[in-house]
């Protein structure tokens, strides 16, 4: 088994009246790709974790710094974000696979990785250990800004000449989109009579 670390609890270990989380982790413990969010330093965690029958509950926040890329300028820019989570865990038993083939009557224990429930409504653990890392992996995820955006305000690139607008006034005049019915025109002219 695998050393447990500050986002790996041992739920019986866990007291009736919870316990809190205070640490720092990185981004490569919680197994982010620089394509799913790209993080500045650590991630701080904080959260209360209480047990409560089969289930666990866990809420709390993880804060940290995402570098981010604007849709408009294409600068890459410092988003401080606080991302709040309230999740529970059930146990769940580990399935028991049979091996059918003729002579082999082994029968094997598979452990489930915690994993979203079928029903959606949370997550669910195996075996006494329950890490924290793949829910918050998600939460993170979630958190992306569908359009970042350096500030609200950004002007984003000239369609011309490229210049961030922010930075220089260029000058260019912006051309208009074409009209999609100019083709029809050029095919038909309107002369007056119809057809």
């Amino acid at each position: 088994m695998a050393e447990r670390d500050s986002l790996t609890l041992h739920v019986p270990d866990v007291p009736s009246g919870g316990v809190s989380l205070d640490c720092e982790v990185d981004a490569e413990r919680l197994n982010l790709a620089t394509t799913d969010s790209k993080v500045r330093d650590q991630l701080l965690v904080q959260a209360e974790v209480i047990p409560a029958g089969n289930e666990v509950l866990v809420s709390g926040v993880v804060t940290g710094t995402f570098v981010r890329e604007c849709v408009r300028c294409l600068k890459h820019y410092d988003d401080t974000c606080r991302i709040a989570f309230r999740v529970e865990y059930r146990a769940s038993k580990p399935e028991v696979t049979r091996r059918s083939r003729a002579g082999d009557r082994q029968a094997q224990d598979k452990p489930e990785e915690a994993a979203p429930s079928p029903e959606g409504e949370g997550y669910s653990y195996a075996g006494e250990d329950l890490d924290l890392g793949p829910m918050l992996r998600e939460q993170v995820i979630l958190a992306n800004p569908m359009q970042p955006l350096c500030h609200q305000d950004c002007r984003g690139l000239c369609p011309v000449c490229g210049e961030d607008r922010n930075v220089v006034q260029c000058g260019c005049a912006e051309a208009r989109p074409p009209n999609p019915f100019a083709v029809l025109r050029q095919r038909w002219p309107h002369d007056g009579n119809s057809t």
